[in-house]
């Protein structure tokens, strides 16, 4: 199997206990954002492992992998150190977060060296004294651009397959 046929969109499901999958319950990893000032970068999800509750009390597990893509054009944070808000929409704070970074130079470039980890801050979103989502706060370095990667990993709420886990990319620019 080639690497191009791989990478394209590949949705795997495991079905353990038969039904369909019930609408009480969110089946979909949450939206995912790169805030820097008043500028916004959607997050790229490309990989997600989501389960839940089938109407006749089954369980389904998905297993979905998207093409390793960042998003163009980068998130203009200018030369040298920044600080960036990423904002999940989820109301129950993840229980494993990690971010990571590679150096690359120019369009269609390689990616430089090893990914490094991204020092981070979670904080709660709230609206009306509820909480809606979690912003993680960035610290980190941008020499010309900065390619990211986040993994969010959440407790199934339904107690069906253990956990919940999301991948999206991120870029950002010197520019």
């Amino acid at each position: 199997m080639t690497a191009r046929r791989f990478s394209a969109s590949l949705a795997v499901a495991l079905v353990l206990c038969g039904g369909i999958p019930a609408a009480a319950h969110d089946h979909r990893p949450p939206r995912a954002e790169l805030r820097y000032g008043s500028l916004l970068q959607e997050g790229r999800l490309i990989k997600e492992h989501w389960s839940s509750r089938t109407e006749d009390g089954g369980c389904v597990s998905s297993l979905v992998l998207g093409q390793v893509r960042f998003p163009r054009p980068g998130l203009p944070v200018g030369l040298g150190r920044f600080q960036a808000a990423l904002r999940l929409s989820r109301s129950d704070r993840p229980t494993d977060l990690s971010v990571s970074a590679r150096r690359g130079r120019g369009l269609g470039s390689r990616l430089l060296g090893t990914s490094q980890p991204v020092a981070w801050t979670l904080r709660p979103r709230r609206a009306g004294g509820q909480v809606i989502g979690w912003a993680a706060v960035l610290r980190s370095r941008v020499e010309d651009e900065l390619y990211l990667r986040v993994t969010g990993t959440w407790d199934d709420r339904q107690g069906c397959l253990g956990d919940q886990r999301a991948v999206w990319l991120f870029h950002v620019s010197a520019a």
